[in-house]
This record gives C-alpha cells, sequence and structure tokens, in this order.
C-alpha cells in the first residue's frame, strides 16, 4: 500500500479549515484534516481499514514522540479516505515534525504496516504553536502582548505595552510606548457592523462561513466569499427530496444524465397535472436545483412520461395527456428547460392512446415514442420527423396484438442503429421483444423474449437497456411469483431464447416499477420497490448477463410508500443514481450511491 503524494492537498485543505472556524470565533481544537489514498498490489484499495498516525522527529529512524488515538475501520473508497488527526497542543513547539501512517485492513486484529516515507509537517498545525506562546512574532488578536516589538498586524491589542511599531493596530486601547501607529483608529472599540465584506479585502481577510456542508458530504475548504467546498463522504449514499411542494409530485420519474453531467429527470405534479423538469446542479442533485414546468396540462393531467438526451444535449419528453387521449412531445430550448420549449402532438387518432410511453433518440437526432393503442390493443411507434417532433412523422403498428400488446413499453436504440421494443403482452400474458430494421420499425421481428405459460404473469414493470457487449438485457416482474427477473438474449437481435434469472424473490412482492442500466464496468445494477417493505432497493448483478447471484441492498425504508416508479442512471463518478416518488408524502427523491453496488 502507498500514500502518494498527498502534502500539498492536505496542508491547503488544512489551513483552510482552521482559517474558517477563527473567522467564527469559537475555540479551534487541535484536531486537523488529513486526505489520503491508499493502494493495494498497484491498484485502489476499497473496504474498511484502521490507521495510525505518529509522530516523529526526522524522516528516517529515532524514536516515537506521539501517537494520535487509533482510527478503526475507516471507509477507503478507490484509493481515497480523509480522517481528522489529533495529536494535542503540546506535540508542536517549533521543531519540525514527521507524520508516520501505520495501516491494517478492518477486519483484522494483526500488526499494522508502515507506510513510507514519513511526512514533514507544515503550516498549520505547526500554528496550534502560537495558542501557547508566550512570546508571539505576530500577535493579530493578542489582549496583551507586552515585549512585542513588531506588531505589524496587531488589530486587536488592547495593551501593547512596548510595542515599537503596530502599522494597523485599529483598536490599540492603551500602546504605551508605541512609536509608530501608521493606521491606528483612535476609538477604543469598532462599533457594531462597521466592518462588512464592504470593507475588507477578501484577497488578505476571510469571509465569515456562511453555509455547511449536507449530510454525507466532508469539508474540503471555504472559497473568498465564505462559502464552503464540500465533497462526497466515500461509500455513503445519500438521499435528496428534489421538489417536496404541498401537492403531490414525484410520479412517472424518469432520468437521464445531461450533457453537463449532471442528472435531469422528468416527473408528473399530479395537482397541476403538468410535467416539470428537475435539473440537478451537482451530481447528486443535493444542491440548488432548477425546477420548471414544461408542460402544463391543467386539468389535463400529465402521465406516462419518458425522457432522453437528444444529440444536442437538450432534453426531449414524451407524455400521455389523459383528457384528450393523445401522446406529446416536449423539446427543451436549454439544458434545464427553462425557456424555449416547444410540445407537439404527434398522435391524436381518436383512439385512447399514449399509454406507456418510451422515448429514445436515433443516431440522426430524431427521436422515436413507442406506446400502446389502449383502443386498439396494438403496440405502435412514431419516429419524429425533426429533434424537436416537427415536420413530417411516421407511425407504424409494430405488434397488432389482438390486445394488449405493448403493456410496459420500453424502447431503446440497439447496436446497429435501429429501435429495440421490450414489453408486455396483456393477452398472453408473455414478454416480447420486438426489432426493428429501419427507422420506423415497418416489418419488425416480433418474438416472444420468455416461453409463456397461461396465468403466470410475466412482463410487468418492463425495463430494457443495451449492454455494454450491444446485446439487449431486460428486467421485469413475474407478478404471480411475486419476484424480480432479469431476462439477457442470446444476441443483439434477441433471435434464440433469453437466459433468464430470479434476481430477488425473498419475501414476495418484490420487483415492481424496475429500471436497468449498465454501469461503466459492464455490469447491470436495477432499482426498484419492494412492496412488502414498502422499500427501494437496488440489485447489482455479478455479471454482465446476470446469471450469478447478485448484491441486494434495500437502501430507502425510511417512510411509508417509497421506491415507485424508480429511474437509474450512472453518473460521470461511474455510481449510479436513482429518482423515485415518496407515494406518502407526495414527494420527488433522488438517491446518489456511495459505491457502485449502492452498498
Amino acid at each position: 500500500m502507498s500514500t502518494p503524494g498527498m502534502q500539498n492537498g492536505l496542508w491547503l485543505v488544512a489551513a483552510s479549515w482552521l482559517l474558517g472556524q477563527s473567522a467564527m470565533a469559537v475555540d479551534l481544537g487541535s484536531a486537523f484534516s488529513y486526505q489520503g489514498r491508499l493502494d493495494e498490489a498497484g491498484q485502489p484499495a476499497t473496504g474498511l481499514f484502521d490507521l495510525q498516525f505518529c509522530l516523529y522527529e526526522q524522516l528516517t529512524g529515532g524514536g516515537v514522540l506521539q501517537c494520535a488515538p487509533d482510527q478503526s475501520d475507516v471507509p477507503v473508497e478507490d484509493g481515497l479516505f480523509a480522517v481528522a488527526v489529533d495529536f494535542g497542543d503540546a506535540a508542536f513547539a517549533g521543531q519540525a515534525r514527521y507524520l508516520e501512517l501505520r495501516v491494517r485492513a478492518g477486519a483484522s486484529s494483526g500488526a499494522y504496516t508502515t507506510l513510507s516515507p514519513r511526512q514533514l509537517l507544515r503550516a498549520v498545525p505547526e500554528a496550534l504553536r502560537s495558542r501557547r506562546a508566550e512570546l508571539a512574532a505576530s500577535a493579530a488578536h493578542a489582549t496583551t502582548a507586552d515585549s512585542a516589538t513588531l506588531a505589524a498586524t496587531a488589530t486587536t491589542a488592547t495593551n501593547a505595552t512596548h510595542a515599537s511599531q503596530a502599522d494597523t493596530a485599529t483598536t490599540a486601547a492603551s500602546a504605551d510606548q508605541a512609536t509608530t501607529a501608521l493606521h491606528a483608529n483612535t476609538a477604543d472599540t469598532v462599533p457594531a457592523g462597521a466592518i462588512g465584506l464592504a470593507q475588507i479585502d477578501r484577497n488578505e481577510v476571510q469571509s465569515r462561513i456562511s453555509s455547511s456542508c449536507a449530510p454525507g458530504e466532508y469539508f474540503r475548504g471555504v472559497n473568498v466569499d465564505g462559502s464552503v467546498l464540500c465533497e462526497p463522504v466515500p461509500g455513503i449514499p445519500r438521499i435528496t427530496l428534489v421538489d417536496d411542494p404541498a401537492n403531490a409530485v414525484g410520479r412517472f420519474s424518469t432520468m437521464a444524465i445531461g450533457a453537463d453531467g449532471l442528472p435531469v429527470i422528468a416527473y408528473r405534479d399530479h395537482t397541476a397535472g403538468a410535467v416539470k423538469v428537475a435539473k440537478c446542479h451537482n451530481a447528486a442533485c443535493s444542491g440548488s436545483n432548477t425546477i420548471n414546468t414544461v408542460a402544463d396540462e391543467a386539468a389535463d393531467v400529465a402521465e406516462y412520461i419518458s425522457l432522453a438526451i437528444g444529440n444536442d444535449g437538450l432534453p426531449v419528453i414524451s407524455h400521455r395527456n389523459v383528457s384528450q387521449q393523445s401522446v406529446l412531445v416536449t423539446k427543451c430550448g436549454n439544458a434545464d428547460c427553462s425557456s424555449g420549449n416547444s410540445t407537439v402532438t404527434i398522435d391524436d387518432n381518436g383512439n385512447d392512446l399514449g399509454y406507456y410511453t418510451s422515448i429514445a433518440v436515433l443516431p440522426d437526432g430524431r427521436p422515436v415514442v413507442a406506446y400502446l393503442d389502449g383502443t386498439a390493443g396494438t403496440l405502435k411507434m412514431v419516429r419524429c420527423g425533426s429533434a424537436r417532433c416537427t415536420g413530417a412523422s411516421s407511425t407504424n403498428v409494430v405488434d397488432a396484438g389482438p390486445n394488449n400488446v405493448g403493456e410496459f413499453v420500453r424502447v431503446a436504440i440497439g447496436a446497429d442503429g435501429f429501435p429495440v421494443l421490450a414489453y408486455r403482452d396483456g393477452t398472453l400474458g408473455a414478454l416480447k421483444f420486438a426489432r426493428c430494421v429501419n427507422n420506423e420499425c415497418v416489418g419488425a421481428t416480433v418474438r416472444n423474449l420468455v416461453d409463456h405459460v397461461a396465468g403466470l404473469g410475466l412482463g410487468y414493470f418492463v425495463s430494457l437497456a443495451i449492454g455494454a457487449d450491444g446485446i439487449p438485457i431486460i428486467s421485469h416482474y413475474h407478478f404471480s411469483a411475486g419476484q424480480l427477473r432479469v431476462a439477457k438474449c442470446a444476441n443483439a437481435s434477441c433471435g434464440s431464447t433469453a437466459k433468464v434469472t430470479v434476481v430477488d424473490a425473498s419475501p414476495n412482492l418484490v420487483g415492481q416499477e424496475s429500471a436497468i442500466a449498465i454501469g461503466v464496468d459492464g455490469i447491470p445494477i436495477l432499482s426498484y420497490r419492494d412492496l412488502s417493505r414498502s422499500a427501494l432497493k437496488v440489485a447489482r448483478c455479478s455479471d454482465a448477463d446476470c446469471t450469478e447471484p447478485a448484491q441486494i441492498s434495500t437502501v430507502d425504508d425510511s417512510v411509508h410508500g417509497l421506491g415507485a416508479n424508480s429511474s437509474i442512471a450512472i453518473g460521470l463518478d461511474g455510481l449510479p443514481i436513482i429518482s423515485y416518488a415518496d407515494a406518502t408524502s407526495g414527494a420527488l427523491r433522488v438517491l446518489k450511491c456511495g459505491s457502485r453496488s449502492c452498498q
């Protein structure tokens, strides 16, 4: 294991921490922040580790001066960790000090491994000496500095008996022998409120800290304006209420990662009957997010919402208008859908249209939208005429049924650039797959993905992704057994029977409202609802086909009614992020995983 090159970052972080605390006029304490990286066999380590920190007077050899309290079970994720180290005040008296780090696995009770080289401690821990110094070279806030020969920055010295020079002694109440006070304020005290941001040079004086880190984050430093720099604590999932108004929101949530690497979420505002979009301002959606209404249907409630990111980097959203029984597409005018949006109706033929709309974007930038025609009982797909779905479009029946064909349909773009669709045949109770051979999906190849047995209830809550190998993989809920299942096609066209795996079957009623995504390592990960516990769960497959037992975690069971309409995506950091509805409070929640498995 090694801890390469962390000195400069360490001292900058520690200096920012101490300065921020001083500005708040509270007791600083003697601990300082330490961040490092652990490598094991040349690779970043991950797991729990026990750490020891000890002080020496020299770089090599010599006896130990003092060891800080042991740090047990420190979480390390992709090699990174952060801890607070405390040697107390007495350890720093002006001489050089070298820090030695020792490490062992958290589950071990054996000897520690000593890492090398030791690291020279610089300004910030050494500055603790000023709390004990009888003679301070610079007494910035000294109440009494009897023998200070030079106090160039003694801003609040109330008694500087022998100060020969106090260039900026602004509040020197008694300077018996001060020969020079170039900028001394003659008043004994500065009036309250007289010095603020407008009166200070923020290149020289730190602004008051104006914020704090969110739960699951640790402090990295302070910006010039007083705002704080925060980073996620490795390995810890974070849950954020993204939208929680008085009315019900969050159903039909659908999420994608924008061109800027940040999540975009579309969902329903039930009371307003509108489609809303939340644009996250950080990777965890934990900051101040931007929320806009993009399609206000008023009494015509919007439902079955689906979102994709166009080739231009802008969101495009499909949904069903309930009262008009039509299919609509909204193209956003900018990344947060705050302006320039356009909404068009792409199918309104008098039938009961638009159930389970699902949208994807072709390589040429034109969206395709799949949905169930409730009147005809058929699966249909529209290929838009342009990126904004204006101009001539093409509408075709993909699977004619006889009825209820196309329930829970999901569309994606296959490895050949043409659409593929997974869906439920409500008549047969089967999970089906359609492979398009052109952009319009005319003459698609349709087959049962899994052999059906009457009454078994296959194919509920379908989700579809294209694996890193270009082969489709589908999650779905087995209604009769109450199980979450995954079907991995044998090839890109799903031309033969798929491999089917039961991912979660305990105790029952698990797998409703599932969503599937492919991790950066090519391994599928699923979010879904455990109805028996009213909880949101995550399953990370053990291989690309999901045939081996998965890692399963309950990630949110804090209140009743969680996990509805989950949608999962993989952030640029390689970690999953999930949007879902809190059905009890009517809120939109987002969970950012702290590891690839979300455990």
